[in-house]
C-alpha cells in the first residue's frame, strides 16, 4: 500500500502541490476578504478583487518556486498564470449559475462540484502555458 502511495505521488506529484498550494491561496483569499469585509473598509467587490489577487499571486510563487520549479520568463509566466486565474473565477460563476438556476443544484454541491472543474482547467492550462518547460 505504501508503495503505491508513492508511486501515486511520483506521478501525480505536480497535480498534489498544485491542489496544496491552492488551499493555502484559497485560505488567505478567504481570511483577508473576511477581515476586510468584517471592518467594513471597501466595497465588497473592491474587497474581493484584492483577495482573489492575494490568493491568486501566493499561488504563483509557490508553484514557480517550489511546485514547478520553474527557471526565467517570471514577469510572463506571472501574468499567463494571473489570466488563467482570472479565467477560472469567471469559468466558476458560469458553473455555478448553471448548476443552482438552470439544473436545481444545491449551492453546496454545485460549488464543490465548481471546485473539481475549474482546478482541472487551471492546472492543465497553467502546467501547459505557464510553466511549460523552455
Amino acid at each position: 500500500m505504501i508503495e503505491l502511495l508513492k508511486n501515486l505521488y511520483k506521478i501525480h506529484r505536480n497535480l498534489i502541490l498544485y491542489c496544496m498550494i491552492g488551499c493555502v491561496g484559497a485560505s488567505l483569499d478567504f481570511c483577508i476578504f473576511s477581515i476586510l469585509v468584517y471592518h467594513n473598509l471597501l466595497h465588497v467587490q473592491i474587497v474581493n478583487i484584492i483577495s482573489v489577487s492575494t490568493g491568486i499571486n501566493v499561488n504563483f510563487f509557490l508553484n514557480y518556486f517550489f511546485n514547478f520549479r520553474s527557471q526565467g520568463k517570471l514577469l510572463l509566466r506571472w501574468l499567463s498564470f494571473y489570466s488563467i486565474g482570472i479565467l477560472g473565477l469567471n469559468l466558476s460563476a458560469l458553473c455555478l449559475w448553471i448548476f443552482i438556476k438552470h439544473w436545481n443544484i444545491s449551492a453546496i454541491i454545485a460549488k464543490l462540484c465548481t471546485i473539481f472543474i475549474v482546478t482541472a482547467v487551471q492546472y492543465t492550462l497553467n502546467k501547459i502555458i505557464s510553466f511549460r518547460k523552455g
